[in-house]
C-alpha cells in the first residue's frame, strides 16, 4: 500500500503525460473514423509529443515546461475541435476544467500573479469562443448541433465521456494529493513547533526545564498558593567542588557529571515537584508542599548523591550537594524566595558544604 501511495505521490507529471497521450491517441482514431482528417492529424501529432514527454520524463527542463504546454495545448485543441466539428463535443467542459487544474498543479510552485492571470484569461476567452461558435452563430446551431447528436452521436458521447472521465479523475486526484501534502505539512509544522517549544523551554545538556520556563512555573505556583492560602517551598543547590572536576578531568567530564547527577535527582522526585537547571552547576526544585516535607525529600536526595559513584573513563567520581531552601511563608513574592534560597546556599557553601540550609540553621 505504501509503495502504491508513494508512486502516485511522486509521479504526478508522468501520469498526466500518459493520460494526455491516451486521450489524444484515442481521439485521433475516433476523428479519423468519422472523417475529421484535420482533427485526426492534430491529435496524432500531439499524442507523439506527449509520448516524447513520457520518454524524456527524467529531464528536469522538460518537466518544468510541461504544464504550460499542456495548458495551451488543451485550449488549442478545444478551439480546433469546435471549429472542425461545428459544435463543442464537450470541449467547453475541458476549457473550464483547465482553470482549477492550473491552481491544483502549481500549488507548490512560486509563480507570479501575472502568470495566473494570463492563463486564466486565455481559458475564459477560449470558453466564450466555444460557446459563441456552438450556440450564437446565426443559422449554424440547428445544422451542426443536430449533426453532432445524430450522425456523430457515438463520437459525441464517447468524446464527452472521455473528457469528463480524464478531467474528473485528475481534479479528484490533484485534490487528494494536495490535501495529503497539506496534511503532511501541517504535521511537520506541528512537530517543528513542538521541537522549538521544547528547545526554548529545556536545557540542552540535561533535558531539564531551563531557567525561563521554571520562572514561569514559579510565578504561577506562587499566585495559585497565594489565592488558595497554601504553602510551597523552593530550593536552589549546586555541586560542591564542580570547578575542580572540570579542571581535573575536562569539560566533557563536567557535562557527564551534570547529566548523571540530574538524572539521579529526578528519580527521587514525585509528580508536582518541578526540577530545573538554573545555570552552570546550579539547580532548583519547587515543592508544592511545606518546609518540613521538602527538607525530608532533599535529605533523601543529598544522601543518594553522596553515596552514588559516578564513573568517568575508569575514574570514580564522588559528589556532594549543598542546598538552600525557603518557603512561601517567609517571602512575599517569588523573586524574594529565590534570593532567600540563594543566600542560604551561599551560607551553606561557606559553612561546610554537603548540607541543607534552612531558616533555623541560618538564625542559629
Amino acid at each position: 500500500m505504501n509503495k502504491v501511495r508513494h508512486f502516485f505521490l511522486n509521479n504526478t507529471k508522468m501520469l498526466l503525460y500518459i493520460a494526455c497521450w491516451v486521450f489524444h491517441a484515442s481521439v485521433a482514431a475516433l476523428s479519423n473514423a468519422y472523417g475529421y482528417k484535420v482533427l485526426s492529424a492534430y491529435n496524432m501529432a500531439v499524442s507523439f509529443v506527449y509520448a516524447t514527454f513520457v520518454l524524456l520524463f527524467n529531464q528536469q527542463s522538460i518537466q518544468n515546461a510541461f504544464f504550460t504546454f499542456f495548458y495551451f495545448e488543451m485550449l488549442t485543441y478545444s478551439s480546433i475541435l469546435t471549429v472542425c466539428t461545428g459544435t463543442d463535443f464537450g470541449s467547453s467542459v475541458l476549457s473550464i476544467s483547465i482553470i482549477p487544474m492550473l491552481f491544483l498543479h502549481t500549488v507548490n510552485r512560486q509563480l507570479s500573479k501575472r502568470y495566473y492571470i494570463s492563463l486564466i484569461t486565455c481559458a475564459v476567452a477560449v470558453t466564450y469562443f466555444i460557446l459563441w461558435w456552438t450556440y450564437a452563430r446565426t443559422g449554424i446551431l440547428s445544422l451542426d448541433f443536430v449533426t453532432a447528436l445524430t450522425v456523430h452521436r457515438k463520437f459525441y458521447i464517447a468524446h464527452f465521456i472521455l473528457i469528463l472521465a480524464i478531467m474528473g479523475l485528475f481534479l479528484f486526484y490533484y485534490s487528494i494529493l494536495i490535501e495529503f501534502t497539506l496534511s503532511r505539512s501541517r504535521r511537520k509544522a506541528a512537530s517543528q513547533a513542538k521541537t522549538l517549544s521544547y528547545m526554548a523551554n529545556h536545557d540542552q545538556l540535561t533535558g531539564l526545564m531551563n531557567r525561563r520556563k521554571f520562572s514561569e512555573i514559579l510565578q504561577r505556583v506562587h499566585a495559585d498558593c497565594a489565592k488558595k492560602g497554601t504553602i510551597f517551598s523552593f530550593t536552589i543547590f549546586d555541586i560542591d567542588g564542580f570547578k575542580h572536576i572540570n579542571d581535573s578531568y575536562g569539560h566533557d567530564a563536567g557535562d557527564f557529571i551534570l547529566q548523571s547527577m540530574s538524572a539521579l535527582v529526578a528519580k527521587h522526585l514525585n509528580e508536582g515537584q518541578y526540577f530545573a537547571r538554573w545555570g552552570g552547576e546550579e539547580f532548583v526544585i519547587l515543592f508544592q508542599e511545606g518546609h518540613e516535607q521538602a527538607v525530608r525529600k532533599l535529605e533523601e536526595i543529598r544522601t543518594a548523591v553522596e553515596k552514588a559513584v559516578f564513573r568517568w573513563q575508569y575514574t570514580d567520581v564522588h559528589l556532594t550537594l549543598t542546598f538552600g531552601i525557603c518557603d512561601s511563608k517567609e517571602c512575599a513574592d517569588a523573586e524574594r524566595i529565590t534570593i532567600c534560597a540563594d543566600n542560604r546556599l551561599m551560607y551553606g557553601k561557606q559553612h561546610g558544604k554537603n548540607q541543607i540550609v534552612s531558616s533555623q540553621m541560618v538564625s542559629s
